[in-house]
C-alpha cells in the first residue's frame, strides 16, 4: 500500500496478510503525520506491545520531522541559489532557512508538492522485529552525513537527559539533539543502540529502527536512585494537627463539632474543607460557607481522604519552591473538580468519586521532586514536548531513570496514604492496564486532564485513548464539546 487515503482497517489486514505497510506523501502536514502514529499504535497493537507506544510516537515524529526539514532546506537552498554543497554558503543557507521554516510552512508544503520532495514511512513486522523506516529523497551532503554519525556515537555516552543538556552546544540544527533524545529514548525502553540504523541508498537518505519483538516490556522498573531515594525519604510528616484529626476519624462516632473547632483553628484546611465541600460532586442548591456544616457533608470518609492531601501539601511548603507548589496544586486541583464534576455526571458511587476527588488532588505530586530537582531541564523538555505534541511522561523518566507517577507512589506511601490512592497515582499515566479496583477511578482522572487542556484550548500533554473515549461514550466530537459546555456551566465561579 501506499497511499495516505487508506484506514485503520486497511492496516489491520495488512498486518494480518504480513504485508508492509508503505505511506508516502508530498507536503506531510500535521494531520498526516497524526494519522500515521495512530498506524504505529495499530502495529504495536498487534505485537503486544502498546506500553512503548508515547516513546515511538515521539521517535516517529522526530524522524518525521527531520525528513520534512531536510527536503525543505534544500528548496530553500534552490530557491535562494546557495550552494549546498559548499561550506561557506551552508552555513549561510542554515542560518537564513531557520528563520524561514517557521513561519513559511504552507509555501514549503506546496514547494514539496510542486517539486516532488516526499517523506515516506515504511511499518513492517518481520519474524523478530518490527521495523519503522522514514525516508526522504534528499542525499545529505558530506558535512551532514559527518555530523549525523557524530550525533549517534555521542549518544552513547549518555545516561541522563540531564548531561545532554549540558553538553551539547551545538545548536546549529535541531536535529542533532533530537537524534541523542531519540537514542536515549529507545535504550529506556529496552531497544539497543545498534537497532537504529542511517544509511543512505541512490538520492535517498534513511533511518530505521528495529525493534525486538521478544522486547520484554510489561513491568516498569520500580528501582530509583539512591539520591531520589533520599529526597523522599526526607520529605517531612504530615502536621501535628492533620495527624490528630486523622486519629480523631478512625471514631466512628467522633464528634463532629470537635472536627470543625481544629479545622477552624488552620485557616488554609478550613478553606480546602469549604472548597471540597463545594466541588461539582458535593455541591447543593446553596453555597455552604460554614465550617461545621460543611464537616458534616464530607462525612468521616469525604474528611479522611481531604486531610490525606491537604498534609500532602502541608509537608512539601518548607521544602519546595511556592511558585512551583501553587502551579502544580492550582493544575491538580482543577483535574480533581473536573473529575469530581465527571463523576456527578455519570452517576458514579459515591466511595469511587471521593477516592477519584482525591486522586486527582494528588496525580501529580510526584512532579514536586523530579521539577524541583531538575528545573533547567524539566523546563526545557516541556517545551521541546509541547513543539513535538508529545507528552511530557515519554521523556521525563530519562531524567532519574523513572516517571513522576512511580515517585508520587512512593512519596504518598511514606505518609501511609490508603493504597487505593497510592494506586491510582502510580498508574494513572496508563490507564487501560491499572488494576481492577481502581481502573474507573484512573480512567476519570485521565479524562479529566484531556478536558482540562480542552477548558483551556491548551495542546493536549495526554495522548488520547480512543477506547476511553468511547466508553464514556465521547468518540464523537459533537459529545465531547457538549461534555466540556457542561463542565463549563458547572464549574463556573458564584459571583
Amino acid at each position: 500500500m501506499n497511499t495516505l487515503s487508506i484506514t485503520s482497517s486497511d492496516v489491520q489486514q495488512a498486518i494480518k496478510d504480513n504485508k508492509p505497510v508503505v505511506l508516502r506523501d508530498s507536503g506531510m502536514n500535521t494531520e498526516t503525520v497524526d494519522c500515521l502514529v495512530g498506524f504505529l499504535k495499530t502495529f504495536l497493537s498487534a505485537i503486544g506491545k502498546e506500553r512503548i507506544h508515547e516513546h515511538l510516537a515521539y521517535c516517529l515524529r522526530e524522524l518525521i520531522d527531520n525528513a520534512i526539514r531536510a527536503n525543505n532546506k534544500r528548496l530553500f537552498f534552490e530557491e535562494n541559489r546557495l550552494n549546498i554543497q559548499a561550506a561557506g554558503e551552508y552555513d549561510k543557507g542554515v542560518a537564513l532557512f531557520h528563520e524561514a521554516s517557521t513561519s513559511d510552512l504552507v509555501r514549503f508544503a506546496e514547494l514539496s508538492q510542486a517539486r516532488e520532495k516526499w517523506v515516506e514511512v515504511k511499518f513492517n513486522i518481520e519474524p523478530s522485529v518490527f521495523n519503522v523506516t522514514v525516508s526522504n529523497n534528499s542525499t545529505m551532503v558530506e558535512y551532514e552525513k559527518k555530523r549525523v554519525l557524530h550525533k549517534i556515537s555521542t549518544a552513547k555516552i549518555y545516561n541522563s537527559l540531564d548531561q545532554v543538556f549540558e553538553d551539547i552546544e551545538d545548536a546549529s540544527e535541531s536535529a542533532g539533539f533530537g537524534l541523542v533524545m531519540l537514542i536515549i529514548i529507545l535504550r529506556k525502553i529496552g531497544v539497543p543502540d545498534r537497532n537504529f540504523h542511517f544509511s543512505q541508498d541512490g538520492n535517498c537518505t534513511n533511518f530505521s529502527i528495529s525493534i525486538p519483538l521478544s522486547l520484554v516490556t510489561d513491568e516498569e522498573t520500580e528501582l530509583i536512585s539512591e539520591t531520589l531515594a533520599k529526597e523522599i525519604n526526607t520529605i517531612p510528616q504530615f502536621p501535628k494537627h492533620i495527624l490528630t484529626l486523622q486519629e480523631m476519624l478512625k471514631n466512628p462516632s467522633v464528634d463532629f463539632q470537635k472536627v470543625a473547632r481544629i479545622v477552624r483553628k488552620d485557616p488554609s484546611l478550613t478553606m480546602e474543607v469549604l472548597r471540597m465541600a463545594n466541588s461539582a460532586y458535593y455541591r447543593r442548591y446553596n453555597r455552604i460557607e460554614n465550617s461545621e456544616l460543611a464537616v458534616s457533608i464530607l462525612g468521616l470518609r469525604g474528611l479522611r481522604f481531604i486531610l490525606q492531601s491537604f498534609g500532602a501539601r502541608k509537608a512539601m511548603e518548607d521544602k519546595y519552591s511556592s511558585d512551583l507548589l501553587n502551579r502544580l496544586w492550582e493544575h491538580s486541583t482543577e483535574v480533581a473538580d473536573i473529575a469530581s464534576a465527571l463523576c456527578r455526571h455519570y452517576r458514579i458511587d459515591e466511595e469511587v468519586a471521593e477516592v477519584t476527588y482525591v486522586g486527582g488532588l494528588l496525580h501529580d505530586i510526584g512532579k514536586i521532586i523530579l521539577e524541583g530537582r531538575h528545573p533547567q531541564t524539566y523546563k526545557a523538555l516541556t517545551g521541546i514536548c509541547a513543539h513535538k505534541h508529545v507528552p511530557v511522561n515519554v521523556v521525563e523518566d530519562l531524567i532519574e531513570g523513572v516517571n513522576h507517577a512511580l515517585i508520587g507512589a512512593k512519596m504518598a506511601a511514606r505518609w501511609n496514604i490508603p493504597e487505593r490512592i497510592v494506586s491510582i497515582i502510580r498508574h494513572y499515566r496508563t490507564p487501560l492496564s491499572a488494576p481492577e479496583d481502581i481502573r474507573l477511578s484512573v480512567k476519570i482522572i485521565y479524562l479529566a486532564q484531556i478536558l482540562w487542556f480542552r477548558l483551556r484550548n491548551e495542546p493536549s500533554e495526554v495522548e488520547v485513548e480512543e477506547n476511553i473515549l468511547e466508553e464514556f461514550e465521547l468518540a464523537q466530537d459533537d459529545s465531547l464539546e457538549k461534555l466540556i459546555e457542561y463542565l463549563r456551566a458547572r464549574m463556573k465561579p458564584e459571583a
